[in-house]
């Protein structure tokens, strides 16, 4: 979901924490499945300052993750080039993976098309859009397990597809960011979650000890969202600069100031 893109459209279920299904309005496009609504404009702030918006999505907490700044500059919605050849390979990568993974899925599996889907306890959900408190994750799936949540005597897990064969920090924080939303939209939170990697495969990954760097990065993405934010954290190149849209910009920069971070082995932690 590109959330500078303007108003979307998306497949999914969208609730919002403390929120009953009976609560929803259901609304639909005709057509062979329902869609539902998504506002993706950022919402400003002050006039001469950075425009950050205010939804935090996974994509963020995994970019921060990986560098602070390529956080901010997605927030300040940035002049953007798009990703590079490798990620859109990985994204491609990912997409088909889910699918794959969606046709081996067995039991009672079904599309979220109405709010009803997540109360009604069938066992597999699909692309399900939820959302509280300033926070959206998209699971690609969501598994039933048996322990009570404010939807029943069950709860769900989310499950995410990746693109590659090994699962990065970047990856797991996501998951846990999904499992973080997730709690909050059933009333618990889910002890583990699912990676799906390259080729179908699954690999269950508990998310408790993820929790903490989740909410630790939340922290800092809610002050940026929440007020006028004037410069980008210190600029710091590391090792996932060439998968980073802004890595040109900056590259220059770094060169212009002559950053310490150019300097082989040079990290954030020795810049302080």
């Amino acid at each position: 979901l590109n959330t500078r893109a303007g108003p979307a459209w998306t497949s999914g279920i969208l609730l919002t924490a403390g929120q009953t299904v009976a609560e929803l309005p259901r609304s639909f496009v005709p057509g062979d499945s329902f869609l539902w609504p998504v506002e993706a404009v950022p919402t400003t702030y002050a006039v001469g300052r950075r425009a950050m918006t205010r939804t935090i999505t996974a994509d963020l907490v995994e970019s921060y993750s990986l560098c602070p700044r390529k956080a901010f500059l997605l927030m300040a919605a940035e002049l953007n080039p798009g990703p590079p050849e490798y990620v859109r390979m990985t994204d491609e990568q990912a997409a088909a993976n889910r699918q794959l993974y969606r046709v081996r899925l067995a039991g009672d599996i079904a599309n979220c098309r109405c709010p009803a889907d997540m109360a009604a306890g069938r066992e597999i959900l699909a692309d399900a859009e939820l959302e509280t408190d300033g926070l959206r994750a998209r699971c690609a799936f969501l598994t039933k397990v048996t322990e009570p949540s404010r939807l029943g005597r069950f709860g769900y897990e989310p499950v995410k597809a990746i693109g590659t064969c090994r699962a990065t920090r970047a990856d797991f924080l996501g998951l846990a960011y999904q499992g973080l939303v997730l709690g909050e939209v059933q009333g618990r939170l889910p002890a583990s979650g699912t990676l799906v990697l390259l080729g179908g495969r699954p690999s269950k990954v508990k998310l408790a000890p993820k929790y903490r760097d989740v909410r630790r990065i939340l922290e800092r993405l809610r002050v940026w969202a929440k007020a006028p934010v004037g410069d980008a954290p210190t600029l710091a190149l590391n090792k996932h600069c060439a998968s980073c849209p802004f890595c040109d910009t900056c590259l220059v920069q770094a060169e212009r100031e002559g950053n310490l971070s150019l300097l082989d082995r040079m990290t954030s932690k020795l810049m302080r």
